[in-house]
């Protein structure tokens, strides 16, 4: 598991039906930052705060200094190629007031 910079991130195309892109906004209290997805074969985090770490669990409730930490304007990448894809609901918590997470989740070619 890896944590990585926007600009070494480079999903294709060729691998993905389709690409779709969210905001969602955590706190204090853990939530589904991304719902369970089979068809999921990529998924990209990014913690858009300038301050606070955001901690996820990937099929479990998040719970802060535990599971996965993205730093403060970092970004957590999973995929196949990766060796950590999981179609499981990714929960979050963060700080105690309202901060934002951009994600990108790219699904299975049907063709």
């Amino acid at each position: 598991m890896s944590q990585q910079s926007q600009n070494q991130i480079e999903p294709t195309r060729d691998h993905y039906q389709s690409f779709t892109h969210s905001v969602v906004t955590t706190g204090g209290t853990t939530g589904v930052a991304v719902a369970a997805n089979v068809s999921r074969r990529y998924l990209l985090i990014q913690n858009n705060d300038t301050s606070d770490p955001a901690f996820i669990k990937i099929g479990a409730a998040a719970v802060a200094n535990q599971g996965i930490k993205i730093v403060a304007g970092g970004s957590y990448e999973m995929s196949r190629r990766n060796g950590n894809l999981s179609t499981e609901a990714v929960n979050c918590i963060q700080g105690n007031s309202a901060e934002v997470l951009l994600i990108t989740e790219g699904v299975n070619r049907t063709s």
